[in-house]
């Protein structure tokens, strides 16, 4: 039973409501299909628990589709790579989330706000995921500041070149698998791997093996449990080593 208890609770109507609650929430934020969300919306129940059948279904019927990519230009003129999903595919890999964030926040939690200031689990059932991302960056910027005025005059600074295009699938897996206590059964690992494959792409017919969607919650919190190992390394060697994101400060 241990083995199935992230996939049981994947799959329970309120998980499915609560992704669909942290979506709407961040409409501000992403790529999305606006009339899909509203024809969506006008039989939310009935359209909740149908998509549950699908994935439920032994022949498994549900399959992830091949996103758009949209390309928003950045203040450096490189591009940012977004991703415009199908309705309920931006429903099932928040419902993936919730619980993937449900059980592996307690890993995360110590370091929160000393030296981790970006996508920040707000909490279990709570409609918006991730903490207030001004207040967060405010955080970083003052933690930085106070480095720097008790005398650590030397800043290294970086970030990660196209980093949620680069995540690799397998390791972001055997990360999610570990700090949620080995009970992510096949199924789940599975249909998030195949979600994953699907969502990186930038043609229809090709798979990648890395890369996860940018512009959702669920990716912001993924992309912080990939470098919580990075973290705990770099503070556990006594660093003063501060991150948002992928931004990087070791002072």
């Amino acid at each position: 039973m241990m083995s199935e208890n992230l996939w049981d609770r994947f799959l329970t109507y309120d998980n499915f409501l609560l992704a669909w609650q942290r979506t709407v929430n961040v409409t501000s934020r992403m790529i999305i299909d606006e009339l899909g969300f509203k024809i969506f919306a006008f039989n939310l129940e009935a359209n909740l628990k149908d998509l549950i059948r699908q994935i439920k279904a032994e022949d498994f019927p549900y399959t992830p589709l091949a996103d758009h990519k949209v390309y928003v230009p950045k203040p450096s003129t490189t591009l940012r790579t977004m991703s415009l999903m199908a309705v309920p595919d931006v429903i099932v890999y928040q419902a993936l989330v919730n619980v993937i964030a449900d059980e592996s926040h307690q890993y995360l939690v110590s370091h929160e706000n000393q030296h981790i200031f970006g996508n920040i689990y707000a909490g279990s059932g709570k409609r918006w995921m991730l903490k207030p991302w001004k207040q967060q960056y405010n955080n970083f910027v003052n933690s930085v500041e106070k480095l720097y005025r008790n005398g650590n005059s030397w800043i290294a600074s970086t970030d990660i070149v196209s980093f949620y295009d680069t995540i690799d699938h397998e390791r972001l897996i055997q990360i999610v698998d570990k700090y949620c206590g080995h009970q992510m059964c096949n199924k789940f690992g599975n249909l998030l791997k195949e979600c994953l494959s699907k969502w990186s792409a930038h043609t229809v017919d090709v798979k990648m093996s890395r890369g996860i969607p940018q512009g959702s919650n669920a990716s912001d919190f993924l992309a912080n449990l990939f470098l919580h190992e990075l973290d705990k390394i770099m503070i556990c060697r006594g660093y003063n080593y501060v991150r948002y994101v992928d931004d990087i400060r070791i002072l």
